[in-house]
């Protein structure tokens, strides 16, 4: 393809090496050279600038006998490349290598590439082969805690990573929020979720640490017909049709689960088998914990439980999936950190990437360029020049530096997936101008909330009777609470538009409370925005992926009203409240009697407290009442007292949130007996009616979340 007017490696029919002349022309034949690129039949002042150095030692020139780095970047942030490096040495002591001691390569005083996790091997007399990978390796040994993550810095993330490791950052990456969840692993592998979530780029700065940075569409250098060599080749993979991307959440709910049980005294460390929070330890202390582990005193038999996270995913998908043959998908399913706020960005990043299908491998004469950048490369069949990214250099360190080159045409860096940055609530009908700059938003459409249903009434209680056993007729049962009202539906969707755009928004109202003996809540009406509505969504609670807040939540539950009093008890029952009673039961009627003959002494029991009512106290019973009756007698038992009437619920506030079920009445107290010989002469006590369950709790409004 091309001629050299310079010193260059040749190849002779005979196959002798030996070095041109300066300005003779030879055609370069890469695919002819053998294993070994280092000349020692010929005197070449080159080969001292090759230089590997570790612990102390350094080899150069003739003692460096092949020295071959590779150097990858992973444009897509699916993986995490390892860089390494091969060389083989002539040493007359064996080297001694750590896992973290640096292996640094030199080419001509300038550092090509910094090693570790060095492994050495005596392969012949005095000759020895060295193997390293770059730094990313030593991310393998460490794991990393992980945990629930709603907004905390890229830098921060990335700092917990690499703990003691030398880095740079791009302080636009710095600033990146992170939101999801990471799992305890190794520290690479959750740095390969950041990566996929950010789109950030992981190169290396030139003393060889590590640079966190965003990729641009600059070039940096060209491989033009005097830096590549014959054998380079195009391919065309198949075209992918769709990418899809599965977003996460998680959102901490009340289910227990136990996530440790052993019997231990000293430290132990626990890693739970899902994210939990809000921990116990019985027999134990908790001396370290966060969302994936615990760290345990142990005084016996520990036993640690949480409560669980929700995990629910929705896949997000650009481009065309036809559901035939034909369709090519790229997925990516367990990138948890991708959530509804940056999952259209990466699967748009990720599209990008995808729909490029072309790419040359070429032997090239690099300079300064590195992996993954922007660079020019010659077709390798016709003289026109292409951009093209590198995704990966295989240098052969030799006289010549030379490398076996990756390069992907049609690309163009995407930057750093920010997500959406900002976040609107929309609580009142009006318009919604789509400010400068934002071509697509995030909506999320909440309903009105239904309303709760009200509260059962108590039942009455009974009446009591002639008896000389002075009990009372049987207490009213207490009401039942209401049913809670529903969440309204939830639609989410995306939405292409263009700066200045107004959209009408209209919001759901809630639906009124039923009002009376368990009567049901009215349904929301639904919220539109534009030309889409609530209506198609489902009804199901939305946590805000930005703030953490709830919305359209199911209403709190209702209180059912305690019994009344009958035959036996101190009084109505009570209500209470964490433990506490709040409201009391109505106190009994008096038991009275009256001797008014040798064999006849008159009696009246008092009547049965009513039971209490969320709100209000259960009303006494009234006392017995007797009579001499000019010695025939009269007795009367006391009437039950009334059950309370339950309060009614407020109206919920929380946009989209159903009602609050109705409180139930408090059952009637039981009539009190009565006694006289003289039968004729007796009225039992009446039961009282129950008390009324209270109306429950409107529907809150709807409401639209705006993410941009």
């Amino acid at each position: 393809m091309t001629a050299f007017n310079t010193t260059v490696q040749f190849v002779t029919s005979d196959g002798l090496d030996f070095i041109t002349k300066d300005s003779e022309d030879f055609h370069v034949r890469a695919s002819e050279y053998g294993e070994d690129d280092y000349f020692q039949d010929t005197s070449n002042p080159q080969l001292d600038l090759n230089v590997i150095a570790f612990s102390g030692y350094s080899f150069g020139g003739n003692r460096i006998k092949k020295l071959k780095v590779h150097f990858e970047s992973g444009l897509l942030t699916d993986k995490l490349a390892l860089d390494t490096m091969s060389a083989e040495i002539e040493s007359h002591t064996r080297p001694e290598l750590s896992r973290y001691t640096p292996i640094t390569v030199y080419r001509d005083g300038d550092i090509k590439g910094v090693f570790f996790n060095g492994k050495i091997e005596e392969i012949g007399s005095n000759l020895y082969s060295i193997q390293g990978e770059s730094y990313l390796s030593l991310l393998d040994y460490d794991n990393h805690p992980g945990g629930i993550y709603r907004g905390e810095t890229a830098g921060d993330v990335i700092a917990s990573i690499m703990g003691g490791v030398a880095y740079t950052i791009h302080p636009d990456v710095a600033a990146l929020r992170l939101f999801g969840y990471l799992p305890y692993t190794s520290k690479r592998e959750n740095l390969q979720q950041v990566l996929l979530a950010t789109g950030a780029a992981l190169k290396k700065n030139p003393d060889g640490t590590a640079a966190f940075t965003v990729l641009t569409s600059t070039v940096t250098g060209t491989f033009n017909d005097g830096q590549v060599f014959i054998d380079g080749s195009l391919k065309e993979d198949t075209e992918v049709t769709a990418v899809q991307v599965t977003e996460h959440a998680y959102v901490a709910i009340n289910d227990e689960i136990t996530l440790f049980t052993e019997a231990f005294t000293d430290v132990k460390t626990s890693i739970f088998p899902e994210p939990a929070h809000d921990l116990v330890c019985t027999n134990g202390t908790i001396l370290e914990s966060g969302a994936n582990y615990a760290i345990i005193q142990g005084t016996g038999n520990v036993t640690l439980t949480g409560k669980k996270y929700q995990h629910t995913t929705k896949v997000v998908t650009r481009g065309t999936v036809l559901g035939t043959p034909d369709d090519k998908i790229l997925s990516v399913s367990n990138g948890t950190l991708i959530t509804l706020i940056n999952s259209s960005s990466v699967a748009q990043r990720l599209y990008k990437y995808a729909s490029c299908k072309r790419s040359i491998n070429q032997n090239v004469l690099p300079t300064s360029e590195h992996t993954g950048e922007m660079v020019q490369v010659v077709h390798p069949y016709k003289s026109n020049m292409l951009s093209a990214a590198v995704q990966s250099l295989d240098f052969n360190f030799s006289n010549t530096l030379r490398a076996a080159g990756e390069f992907l045409l049609d690309y163009e860096p995407q930057g750093i997936s920010e997500g959406y940055k900002n976040r609107v609530l929309i609580s009142s009908d009006g318009d919604f101008t789509v400010p400068a700059g934002v071509e697509e938003i995030r909506v999320v459409l909440i309903g009105g909330g239904k309303g709760g249903a009200a509260g059962k009434s108590g039942e009455s209680g009974s009446s009591g009777s002639s008896s000389s056993s002075l009990s009372r007729g049987s207490a009213g049962k207490g009401g039942k609470a209401g049913d809670v009202g529903t969440g309204g539906k939830v639609f989410d969707t995306t939405i292409a538009v263009t700066p200045g755009q107004i959209l009408a928004a209209q919001i759901g109202s809630g639906g009124l409370g039923g009002q009376t003996n368990g009567v049901e809540g009215a349904e929301g009406t639904p919220t539109t925005f534009g030309s889409v509505s609530s209506a198609l969504g489902a009804i199901g609670e939305y946590v805000d992926a930005m703030t953490a807040e709830r919305f359209a939540i199911t209403g709190n539950t209702g209180v059912a009203g305690a019994d009344g009093q009958g035959p036996g008890g101190v009084r109505g029952g009570d209500i209470q409240e964490a433990g506490s009673i709040i409201n009391v039961g109505g106190l009994p009627g008096q038991l009275v009697t009256m001797k008014i003959s040798s064999n006849n002494t008159i009696a009246g029991q008092g009547g049965g407290g009513g039971g209490a009512a969320y709100g209000n106290n259960g009303k006494p019973g009234s006392d017995g009442h007797v009579s001499p009756n000019a010695g025939e007698g009269w007795a009367d038992g006391g009437d039950g007292g009334h059950g309370a009437d339950a309060i009614a619920r407020p109206a919920a506030t929380i946009p989209g949130s159903g009602g609050d079920a109705g409180h139930g009445g408090g059952g009637g107290g039981g009539g009190g007996d009565c006694y006289n010989r003289n039968s004729a002469n007796t009225w039992p006590g009446a039961g009282a009616p129950g008390g009324l369950g209270g109306p429950g709790g409107k529907g809150a409004s709807g409401g639209i979340i705006i993410y941009y």
